[in-house]
């Protein structure tokens, strides 16, 4: 007789809680609920308009059911309050292998995107990675009589700088040979100008007591970035016959709480206590500014990586103004206000001869699409004949941040 009542009781309060989830968004309608953002997601979802046509085809329920989903402001609460269990719990943003943020040891969040590279999932393509470095040597030799060097920069990640990061489950690496080590072979070929901020990184280190990624941030920190401006600006100063001050990468202040762009990870990853991930972060004191002999323009193409060394160059007085082709498909000058669509037309041959330098990126993940076809796209414009060597200009999209829910 008691375990029949306790059956009753717990399939009424199931009753009860479905009941209640069903009609919590019509009680939002009624009563003000206070709404919580979420980072990369849409909410602005509105109750559609009734209409016997819509409704026959089933588009009316497909829009009731997503207001239902996500319109309502507990949406956005039951989200952020899911993912907030899960790091507790788990020390991880989502069990699903298909977020864009993942939790690592130590506090770290990582990005999986770049784990099928930790884990050589693929074979490299050798093609594209020989194209691209005989690119790249090709576009300095033509540059170069018109006093512009064109450097090659190899940026790190988290997860290539700092394996022991990532949690066990997540390692499975396989027999092939990684991208970086075949890029490393056609670089020893065709000997280009490389800046290679992976093993320079790497190599220094010991040199610093913290790591030179926050646990926070998807890109380097202001140390780690001022250590690849120092080289950058070597052999900028190197080829323009002038001294450029050296910043002073080893002189730094701990700031706490670190600056947006350290934080943007944990925004994305819609936690309910961002702040409770948050640790002190290194900033440069020393930051000598560059007087140069004239106003330089740098054109940088690559990734968000770039945006770092940008953003020094212009402080430090090495850049008077700069345009940033982003993944060689959007352009944004001088580090300020939004990208606009890339118009491949007017980067002419005047256009390419306006700058004083150009600077090409790629992760170390995959250095094989370095200048995402840009340094092909130039190698034409000043040799026609080179346009038969663009084999395998990449195909590359942008890889935006998707935010945890």
């Amino acid at each position: 007789m008691r375990q029949h009542l306790t059956t009753r009781i717990l399939s009424w309060v199931t009753i009860g809680l479905i009941t209640l989830g069903m009609t919590l968004p019509l009680a939002s309608l009624l009563v003000p609920i206070p709404r919580v953002s979420l980072n990369g997601l849409k909410l602005e979802y509105e109750l559609p308009t009734w209409s016997f046509k819509a409704f026959k085809k089933g588009k009316l329920q497909k829009h009731v059911e997503m207001w239902a989903m996500r319109g309502h402001p507990l949406w956005s609460w039951s989200v952020r309050t899911m993912n907030q269990m899960t790091y507790t719990l788990a020390g991880e943003v989502s069990l699903d292998y298909g977020t864009s943020v993942q939790g690592g040891k130590d506090g770290y969040l990582w990005q999986p995107m770049y784990l099928r590279a930790l884990n050589n999932n693929t074979p490299p393509p050798q093609k594209k990675i020989y194209a691209t470095f005989r690119a790249l040597r090709r576009a300095q030799d033509i540059l170069k009589p018109h006093g512009i060097p064109v450097i090659g920069v190899i940026n790190p990640n988290l997860l290539a700088l700092y394996p022991d990061l990532l949690p066990q489950k997540y390692i499975n690496v396989q027999n092939n040979e990684s991208s970086y080590s075949a890029s490393l072979r056609a670089i020893e070929r065709f000997d280009p100008k490389i800046v290679n901020v992976f093993e320079i990184l790497k190599n220094s280190q010991s040199s610093f007591p913290f790591r030179f990624f926050e646990p926070t941030g998807s890109h380097w920190n202001d140390v780690g970035s001022c250590v690849a401006i120092r080289e950058i600006g070597r052999e900028l100063g190197a080829f323009w016959g002038e001294n450029i001050p050296e910043p002073q990468c080893e002189s730094y202040r701990m700031r706490f709480p670190p600056e947006p762009a350290e934080r943007d990870l944990v925004e994305i990853a819609n936690l309910l206590d961002e702040a409770s991930l948050y640790k002190p972060a290194p900033y440069v004191i020393d930051r000598p500014r560059f007087v140069g002999k004239k106003p330089r323009r740098i054109l940088l193409v690559g990734t968000s990586f770039l945006f770092a060394l940008e953003k020094k160059l212009l402080q430090s007085g090495v850049a008077d103004s700069t345009t940033l082709l982003f993944y060689f498909r959007q352009s944004r000058a001088n580090g300020t206000g939004s990208f606009h669509s890339l118009d491949k037309r007017n980067l002419t041959r005047e256009e390419v001869l306006s700058y004083d330098a150009i600077i090409v990126d790629a992760n170390v993940a995959g250095p094989g699409i370095m200048g995402y076809g840009f340094l092909q796209f130039v190698n034409a414009l000043f040799d026609p004949s080179e346009a038969k060597n663009d084999e395998s200009t990449p195909k590359v999209k942008k890889q935006p941040h998707h935010a945890a829910r």
